[in-house]
Order: C-alpha cells, then structure tokens, then sequence
C-alpha cells in the first residue's frame, strides 16, 4: 500500500510540474528573451500541456526585466501587450486556420513553456525556452503554426501582416 501511495504521489508531482509556468530566469536569460522580443513581438500564449487550453496572438510592445515575484535570485520578463487574435482551438490543438481578431491590452508575463515564439529554423511557434537557453525542457505537444492573415481577415494588426509576411510566408 505504501508503495501505491508513493507512487500516486509521483505522478502527481510530475503531473502539477510540467504545467507550471516557467518564469524564473537568470538576468543573462532575462535580457536574451527581451532581445529575442525586439526582433520578433509576436507569440503565442499557449499551454501546450493544458486540457482545453486558450491561445491567444499577442504583440509585445515593450519588454523589461523585473525582479521574479517568486524567487528573491532570479528575474522575470513583463511585457506590456496587446492581444491580437484569438486561435480556435480543435480538441487540445489551436488552429492556425481558424483565428478571430481582437485588440486587448495586455499585462504579459514571459513564461519559457508557456510563451511560444518564432522558430527561424521551422518558420513557426516553439516554446520560448527552445529559442532562449533554459534549464528545464519539457514539451507536450510541440511546436504549432501563427495564424496566416490572408486565412484570417479578424487579424488586422499591420505590424503583424508585415512581420508574417516577412518571416513565415516568405
């Protein structure tokens, strides 16, 4: 019975840890991911490794690093925002074909697994510490495609038709 419960307890450990978010950075980490946001301000706000989870297209206005709230050593990345779209999403996969338009500010704060931003190498959306050196990787279901604005007229923001034309319709 003791072995049972231990095991339970596992599970349920492993379970609650792969779906915290993971905000906890060095500086270095911190000002790499504010850098990497300069270039590319669009990402998406998914948890891959939610049931029925929200995704949302956000554009990053302004990056900065602060101190993290929960650990006194290390620093967080908060952005001011804008959300931009909202991805329908097919049983737990958001769908890049199916995208409504909205305009939210937005109070963001950058997590590594649960930010998904531009991947130069697959022309699509990983999750941040993909892109950024972390010291954890762990992946639900991967990498998933920005919403094409041509597929979706809801998509309005210029600056994001220019920067998906630019980087993924290319």
């Amino acid at each position: 019975m003791k072995k049972l419960i231990l095991l339970f307890v596992a599970v349920s450990t492993f379970l609650v840890a792969k779906a915290d978010p993971w905000d906890d950075l060095t500086e270095s980490q911190a000002k790499a991911v504010v850098a990497f946001l300069k270039k590319n301000p669009f990402v998406l706000d998914y948890c891959d490794c939610c049931d029925n989870p929200e995704v949302s297209l956000i554009k990053i206005v302004k990056a900065e690093v602060v101190p993290c709230e929960w650990n006194a050593e290390k620093f967080s990345v908060r952005a001011l925002s804008w959300t931009i779209g909202k991805l329908e999403v097919n049983g737990d996969t958001p769908s890049a074909y199916r995208a409504e338009g909205s305009m939210a500010p937005t109070d963001y704060i950058i997590m590594m697994n649960y930010t998904f931003v531009y991947s130069k190498a697959g022309k699509w959306a990983v999750p941040f510490f993909k892109e950024v050196a972390y010291d954890r990787d762990h992946i639900c279901k991967g990498a998933t495609k920005y919403p094409n604005p041509k597929e979706n007229p809801g998509i309005t923001d210029a600056e994001y038709i220019a920067w998906y034309a630019k980087n993924i319709a290319k």
